[in-house]
């Protein structure tokens, strides 16, 4: 999927009996086959590539290709070139999911959660799996101190990001930490993504004696059940 612009992929060539085999042959992709425009043929019949291929968008391309003479009426003879596009390790690896774990204020150290990726590589060409996964080095001081990204080796490799510390809720509520994500591909691919970690409430605050003055008005006439006004805690 990373050939060039310009590679040629094959050469068509066509024959006419007609004319002592002598007709013009004018050659053409059905675009009905190609309507992304990606490949090209000249008069000569030499197919090439036109626009950059990315198999994670089309895998396989089955072109029609027609040979049409001079004749009256012209006459069209046709053949089909498939062309299967291999892939290259061009994707960095992502979180497999949308991760949103909460952490309880007061915990003490323990797992938040396991974390696995994906990409949209072809594993079978060695491309993926498994994954190798650590915090970005570029990390801020707080989230290097109050969380930890280990490697697991189970399944194509998955991470475990678990606190160091115990988090205040009314201190701060949530928690991003970057995490880099390494494939196996030739080149390697890596990729960054963050991890948002939300720190769950407990009642741990007492309720704190308080006033306030409100002012409501009551016109007169009105029945004597109406409501006044209302009070919230």
């Amino acid at each position: 999927e990373d050939d060039k612009i310009g590679k040629v992929l094959v050469s068509f060539r066509a024959i006419d009996i007609d004319k002592a085999g002598k007709s013009k042959i004018t050659y053409m992709i059905n675009r009905a086959t190609d309507r992304k425009r990606q490949f090209s043929i000249s008069d000569e019949g030499t197919v090439t590539i036109q626009r950059e291929l990315d198999r994670e968008s089309i895998s396989k391309y089955n072109l029609e290709i027609l040979a049409v003479d001079d004749g009256v009426p012209p006459r069209t003879a046709t053949a089909t070139l498939t062309v299967e596009v291999k892939d290259v390790n061009d994707n960095a690896p992502v979180f497999a999911e949308e991760y949103k774990p909460i952490l309880l204020e007061n915990s003490p150290p323990s797992k938040i959660i396991e974390i696995s990726a994906t990409d949209q590589d072809d594993r079978k060409m060695g491309n993926g799996p498994p994954f190798q996964f650590r915090m970005d080095p570029e990390a801020d001081d707080l989230i290097r101190t109050s969380f930890k990204v280990e490697q697991s080796n189970k399944g194509d490799g998955m991470a475990i990001v678990s606190s160091l510390g115990s988090f205040d809720r009314e201190y701060r509520k949530q928690y991003e930490i970057p995490i880099v994500i390494k494939d196996s591909g030739n080149p390697p691919q890596t990729g960054t993504s963050t991890l948002t970690v939300t720190i769950g409430d407990v009642n741990d605050n007492i309720m704190q004696p308080g006033s306030k003055e409100v002012i409501v008005y009551n016109y007169q006439g009105q029945a004597p059940d109406t409501a006044i006004g209302r009070v919230f805690v």
